[in-house]
């Protein structure tokens, strides 16, 4: 009997984002996501079913989608809604996708599902009450191949479609559908990276275990606090308890924002700068208190930065077509790549891997969350300290410490 050869998907992990669209287009059914040993998915060849045509290499936008640089224009902007205390900058995307949805569109993009347990994964809004599973973030890695036919199914019976997701989503959309679509709005995120469900699931476990109810939502960069303190995790349970746990107390949040649990392409992203595979790419515009304050209400602009604002990049002549249709709860300003980018390192180049990440992983496969805990517990217990004794210090006397150190610098 014949040898079958199925194709070579990645030589390298670096080389494959985990979209699925490979498993999507297989006409055949021979490819299936599974996981590795650190819980990232990466898509496996069933070799008896396998025709070698080729199409899963052909659709991988990953490796194939080289998009022109940005030329923006570059916004700053903010929803004049209240759902934009629900999202996590400036309520872009919130308002993007209701003005498709009240002009009869279809929204795609990430929120939280409950069956069995939480999961985080795209799914499709066909009315207002259905995106409000959707605002916020969620420091995970979403499945999307499973949507990718019905997009195209939706696409070609007319309807207008915005997706949103990372870019490397995006960039497996484009390539599985093959061309441009009129009726289609991308939108992709100025994403740092992302860590692997059967990750946040073994964070969560401990959650539960400690509530002793299960997890039934969560939401990162909650605005409790105000848009400039948002680095805080908010997490429900089934018991109708709610807790909100601060980035720096949280194992999974910290990790996440020190690089340490990234699938390996995130480190080598192709789309981290101004090469954006989507129409429109979102994100937070940090530091516009200090590169823009003139946009701000306190100096008489119109943005409010205690509500969010976020950062906009207009990548197409759709894009910004799609903008002017669908943004009229947008609050805009004109602003120059270099403002948004200055602080938003994902502009300029992909997250770096810390050379801490191995010591993390091996943890991982030795005991799951629970290694990752217990090396992060280690790592960290210099800065609870600090914090601890901080929070036992009156408020007058860090005013006297602060005034008597700024004295000593200016002599």
């Amino acid at each position: 009997m014949e040898q079958n050869n199925p194709p070579v998907l990645f030589e390298d992990a670096r080389e494959c984002c985990g979209c699925g669209s490979c498993a999507a287009a297989c006409p055949k059914g021979a490819i299936e996501l599974k996981e590795d040993e650190f819980g990232f998915l990466f898509p496996s060849i069933d070799s008896r079913l396998c025709i070698q045509c080729g199409i899963c290499k052909r659709v991988c936008g990953f490796q194939n989608l080289r998009p022109e640089p940005s030329s923006g224009p570059f916004l700053a902007a903010a929803s004049q809604s209240e759902k934009i205390v629900q999202s996590a900058s400036g309520g872009v995307f919130g308002a993007l996708s209701r003005g498709v949805i009240s002009q009869g569109g279809i929204v795609v993009g990430c929120g939280v599902t409950r069956a069995d347990r939480l999961r985080v994964e795209h799914k499709v809004a066909f009315d207002r009450s259905a995106l409000n599973g959707m605002y916020g973030s969620r420091y995970v890695q979403s499945q999307t191949n499973r949507l990718f036919a019905e997009i195209r199914l939706i696409l070609v019976e007319g309807k207008e479609v915005l997706f949103s997701g990372t870019p490397c989503q995006v960039a497996g959309l484009k390539g599985y559908l093959g061309k441009d679509y009129e009726n289609l709005l991308t939108v992709d995120l100025v994403c740092h990276g992302v860590p692997n469900m059967a990750m946040l699931d073994g964070y969560l476990d401990r959650l539960e275990v400690r509530e002793g109810s299960r997890v039934v939502d969560l939401g990162f960069r909650t605005k409790r606090d105000g848009w400039r303190h948002s680095l805080l995790l908010r997490v429900n349970f089934e018991n109708g308890s709610k807790r909100y746990i601060k980035s720096f107390d949280s194992s999974y949040y910290d990790c996440f924002l020190h690089l340490f649990t990234l699938r390996d392409s995130c480190y080598s992203c192709p789309f981290a700068g101004r090469l954006r595979p989507a129409d429109i790419s979102i994100g937070d515009f940090w530091g516009v208190e200090q590169l823009r304050p003139d946009l701000l209400t306190g100096a008489g602009g119109r943005l409010d930065v205690n509500r969010g604002i976020s950062c906009v990049l207009v990548n197409s002549d759709k894009g910004l077509k799609w903008l002017h249709r669908f943004g009229g709860e947008l609050v805009t300003e004109r602003v120059a790549f270099e403002d948004i980018s200055k602080m938003n390192d994902q502009l300029r180049h992909p997250s770096i891997c810390p050379k801490e990440r191995a010591d993390y992983l091996d943890a991982y496969v030795k005991d799951g969350w629970d290694g990752i805990e217990r090396i992060w517990k280690h790592d960290t217990r210099g800065e609870h300290a600090k914090r601890i004794i901080k929070s036992f210090v009156p408020k007058s006397v860090k005013h006297c410490i602060k005034s008597l150190v700024s004295r000593a610098d200016d002599e």
